[in-house]
Formats: structure tokens, C-alpha cells, sequence
């Protein structure tokens, strides 16, 4: 088969089965029209390429719902997403968030700067929560709207929430002078995390587990270990301390 045989088959191919079927099918190790996929496709990215700024796609239910529409009409993209984003949990704890215009949110005032106020943060019910409460409405209407479409959640991880609630300097310094207190921080966030999760989930969704801040981390710890595989023998060096994981770790 040529390249021009391939393009012909891909142009003239008819789905046999829906994105969920093929999913569902693949995962049971049924046979599948073909082994699915997905492009990752980040709806403020798409909200652009279709003519939305964010704050567009954000504030409003229906450019949210064309843009979906849209995306599934021109790239065969399907599914929905209402939960919890990097920093949705830390703005229903008193995060003061910035919503740019056009681009990513980002954290303005943590909730809080230090360990020592870590009584000043908000409750984080999520049935009570007016964050958790407006995401729900979101993912309420938008399945509304396509009913035949999965609707799934987003969790991330807790050290990359509370990355967002503290500073996130102060945090890290914490995890050599206060460790306790990063623990108890780290707690407050998997429970907050735990209970957002439960509120949102139902039989059939999905969640996606996104953990940033930490990955850092972990590439230095294979860094550091590569290193000293590399350089063991004879008056070879500890390393910076940076690098050395010979300390242990928090969480």
C-alpha cells in the first residue's frame, strides 16, 4: 500500500462503532473497528481556533456548548469535562484567582502565605461550595445538551494543590523545616480533593489525574540516580545536595 492507497482508505473510512464503544471494547479486549485514540485537545485552545476569547468560553454556557458542537463536527472529538482543574480546589479554599481575557487562569493571592494561617482556609463542602456548585451547573447543562456523550472530571494532584493554596517556596522550604506541617496541609488538600471527586463522579465517568509540580521532583530523583550509576567507583562525588535523595521524602 502507498501513501496515496493509505490517504484514500483514511478519507473513505466509515466509523463502525462510537469513541465510548470503541473504548469500552478495546479496554474488554474485544475486537474494535480500530484501536482508539484521542487528540488532546484543550478547550480554551479550541475556543480560539474557533473565533472565542476565553473569558467567552468561561462565562458562557452556550460558546461553551458551540465549541463542543464544533469540535465534534470538524475533528471528531467527543466528550465532556466538568470537575475539578489544577486550581479549583484552592479557589473554593480562598485562592483569589486572575482570569485573563485570552489565556490560562493563574494564581493571584494564595489563600494563604504561611503555615501557621492555615486556619483561615475556607470550607471546602462541596455540596455547599459556590465554586464546586457553578462547575457542577456547567457540567449539568452541557449534558443537557449532549446527552450521548460521556461526561468525565479532572483531579489534580495534592501537592500540586496545595502548590496553589500556599506559596509555592514557602511549601517547599516547609518540606525541609516544617515537615508536620506540609503533611497536615497535604492531608486538608487529598481530603478536599476526595470528597470533590466523589461529588462529581457517577457511574460511568471518567477522571484524569494530573500531578505537575511533583514531576519535577521525580526527574530529579531519576537524575540523581543516574548519576551516581554513572559516576559510582573510585573518588566518585556525593553530588549537590540538590541531587541526593538519600533524605526522605514528604507525603
Amino acid at each position: 500500500m502507498n501513501k496515496e492507497e493509505l490517504h484514500e482508505l483514511f478519507v473513505n473510512h466509515v466509523d463502525e462503532m462510537t469513541q465510548g464503544e470503541r473504548a469500552m471494547g478495546y479496554a474488554a479486549g474485544d475486537e474494535v473497528d480500530y484501536i482508539p485514540f484521542s487528540i488532546q485537545s484543550n478547550e480554551e485552545a479550541m475556543a480560539d481556533l474557533f473565533g472565542y476569547t476565553t473569558a467567552q468560553w468561561r462565562n458562557d454556557p452556550n460558546v461553551h456548548i458551540d465549541v463542543i458542537r464544533r469540535r465534534r463536527d470538524e475533528f471528531g472529538i467527543v466528550g465532556l469535562a466538568a470537575g475539578q482543574r489544577l486550581r479549583t480546589v484552592a479557589q473554593a479554599v480562598g485562592t483569589k484567582m486572575f482570569f485573563p481575557e485570552v489565556g490560562i487562569d493563574r494564581v493571584d493571592t494564595p489563600a494563604i502565605q504561611d503555615f501557621d494561617e492555615f486556619g483561615k482556609i475556607a470550607d471546602n463542602d462541596p455540596y455547599t461550595n459556590p465554586v464546586y456548585l457553578a462547575v457542577l451547573e456547567r457540567g449539568r447543562i452541557l449534558k443537557d445538551e449532549f446527552p450521548e456523550m460521556g461526561i468525565g472530571t479532572s483531579v489534580a494532584g495534592p501537592f500540586t494543590v496545595a502548590s496553589t493554596i500556599m506559596p509555592i517556596e514557602k511549601l517547599l522550604r516547609g518540606t525541609r523545616k516544617n515537615p508536620e506541617a506540609v503533611r497536615e496541609l497535604l492531608d486538608f488538600v487529598r481530603e478536599g480533593i476526595r470528597r470533590g471527586s466523589l461529588h462529581h463522579l457517577r457511574p460511568g465517568k471518567l477522571r484524569r489525574h494530573s500531578q505537575p509540580q511533583a514531576i519535577p521532583r521525580v526527574l530529579a530523583a531519576c537524575t540523581a540516580k543516574a548519576r551516581r550509576r554513572t559516576h559510582q567507583g573510585p573518588g566518585a562525588q556525593a553530588g549537590p545536595a540538590y541531587l541526593r535523595q538519600d533524605e526522605p521524602a514528604v507525603g
